[in-house]
């Protein structure tokens, strides 16, 4: 009831809705959320792929000064599926593998 997938997107929608309840072209933001929610567009995908890369940004710059116990936020890193094709795509899994590589070579300097 309080926990879950479901219920973190109902929460997250209907805080975004109250967020953007004033404005005068609240049906056009509340139509590009839920683009990016969906991922129907090109640009919605890209926006997620830009996202997860820049939280894997934090995570590693987290793990350089010291911190443990964020595995869980390298988990999507392993299976990066953004639905991109062509040069997104290799962009992007070119950027999530040089990330994963840089966490490899801390972990491995943290371990001498």
């Amino acid at each position: 009831m309080y926990f879950g997938k479901e219920v973190t997107r109902k929460a997250e929608t209907g805080a975004f809705a109250d967020i953007v309840t004033t404005l005068n072209d609240k049906s056009e933001y509340l139509d590009l959320y839920e683009d990016y929610e969906t991922r129907m567009s090109l640009e919605a995908r890209l926006v997620k792929a830009a996202d997860v890369i820049d939280l894997l940004v934090q995570v590693l710059a987290l793990e350089k000064a010291g911190a443990r116990g964020l595995d869980e936020f390298w988990e999507i890193a392993e299976h990066p599926d953004f639905q991109l094709t062509g040069p997104a795509k290799e962009i992007t899994n070119q950027l999530v593998l040089s990330l994963l590589d840089a966490r490899r070579g801390l972990l491995q300097i943290s371990r001498q």
